[in-house]
């Protein structure tokens, strides 16, 4: 009788530890499983987040990209500008030069034709101051 309760009761410690291992096993199947859902949840979690930020940065790369594409075309509007302004005072100038000249060429005519007059007016002076000479010579040897 003492054998029997001893082998009852060593049954009975291998029953109740084989319910604990079994209890153990299914925990820690349970444990594993919730934790392969938190994973997985997390995962899910993590890939729309990155998604959103990844949106996020698209669309900041897009602001900026159009930014950048006005502001070179404004860039290039001034340039535009600047070269209009460069050669309009460019003809502005070559206007004004050639005026200049055609002003320097005509002063200088006028003081050639001044000097060429001035000149005639002497010559003929000194023709006229001659021939009154050569009378006035002939008119004493005459006399």
């Amino acid at each position: 009788e003492i054998l029997a309760l001893r082998i009852s009761a060593e049954q009975k410690r291998k029953s109740k530890q084989e319910n604990l291992r079994i209890q153990w096993e299914e925990e820690r199947m349970k444990r594993e499983h919730l934790k392969s859902i938190s994973e997985k949840e997390y995962q899910r979690h993590l890939k729309n987040r990155r998604c959103r930020e990844e949106e996020e940065a698209q669309r900041r790369l897009n602001i900026a990209r159009e930014g950048f594409l006005r502001s070179q075309e404004y860039l290039r509007q001034l340039l535009k500008e600047k070269d209009d302004r460069t050669r309009r005072l460019i003809k502005t100038i070559h206007k004004q030069k050639e005026i200049l000249i055609k002003e320097h060429r005509m002063s200088e005519d006028r003081k050639h034709s001044t000097v060429d007059q001035a000149v005639q007016d002497l010559m003929a002076r000194d023709t006229q101051y001659r021939e009154e000479l050569r009378r006035q010579v002939e008119q004493k040897l005459n006399v």
